[in-house]
């Protein structure tokens, strides 16, 4: 319920500030978000080794003209049975 009401309030408050206010605010959140989740990157990325997990270095998918261990598997297309 506090949670709900704090939202409301920023809510109203935020409502209540000039355009130019408004988009200060939203820069300085998207900063203070964006330092925030660095933060518990870090932190998860750190326990992930502490448990013997290799951390990639790069997201994402492997290009699909690379030849890698797993790319058949990943990118073979399913086979269907023909209804007769």
């Amino acid at each position: 319920m506090a949670k709900q009401l704090a939202m409301n309030t920023v809510t109203k408050w935020f409502g209540g500030l000039s355009f130019d206010q408004q988009r200060d605010v939203l820069g300085r959140l998207q900063s203070q978000h964006d330092h925030s989740r660095s933060a518990k990157k870090s932190e998860l990325e750190m326990q992930l080794a502490a448990l013997g997990f290799v951390v990639p270095k790069k997201r994402g998918r492997p290009r699909l003209g690379r030849k890698s261990r797993h790319a058949s598997v990943a990118f073979a297309p399913k086979s269907r049975a023909k209804a007769a």
